[in-house]
């Protein structure tokens, strides 16, 4: 069920299904047409007056170095967390991996000091990549880290610390040499269900 049949079920007397206005942009500028639920090439609703539609199929790739920043920022902070006792680091980076992961880059605070402070001292990257998989791959980290919480908070610190480590170790293999484990399931996962990625 899309959100679409969901508005259609949860707003009797409204056409959402039908013909739905809303502002597509060709390839000239100013140029606007009416479309219908049925011309749209995804699946989303829009009967809100000045709401612009403006989602593509495809994200836009991005510089693969900043989830890798992000990834030795992680390492680091997880494995002095663990050499000096302090379980209190595991739930914020549970927070810093989740606002990466469900909003973006820009709201990761790691990824957003690559972005801003470290990415324009550099030359541009050989290659980008599609911002999907390190997302999933985050937010199995986030999994992780909040299954590590909650051990810590229960009283059995040997789990949570074995959780936060092996997010850690994982972690620095994808900073270190590009392989990415959490990012392999999502291509994984994409391949089997022929999801275009951004190259």
């Amino acid at each position: 069920m899309t959100l679409w049949d969901i508005l259609e079920r949860t707003s009797p007397g409204r056409s959402v299904g039908a013909a739905v206005q809303c502002e597509v942009f060709g390839s000239q500028a100013g140029d606007r047409s009416t479309t219908t639920r049925e011309d749209l090439p995804w699946e989303y609703p829009t009967d809100l007056v000045g709401f612009t539609l403006s989602m593509m199929s495809t994200p836009s790739p991005i510089d693969p170095r900043g989830p890798r920043f992000n990834q030795s920022v992680l390492t680091l902070a997880l494995v002095i967390a663990f050499l000096v006792q302090v379980w209190a680091v595991v739930p914020v980076f549970a927070v810093v991996l989740l606002l990466g992961a469900a909003f973006g880059p820009k709201y990761g605070p790691f990824l957003r000091l690559y972005a801003e402070a470290i990415k324009p001292r550099l030359s541009p990257p050989a290659e980008l990549e599609d911002p999907r998989p390190p997302r999933f791959a985050a937010a199995i980290g986030v999994a992780f880290l909040g299954a590590a919480t909650l051990a810590f908070v229960v009283g059995q610190p040997a789990v949570g610390w074995a959780l936060s480590l092996i997010v850690a170790a994982l972690a620095a293999l994808a900073a270190t040499s590009g392989i990415c484990v959490g990012c392999e399931i999502y291509l994984w996962l994409a391949r089997r269900r022929g999801v275009e990625l951004a190259a």
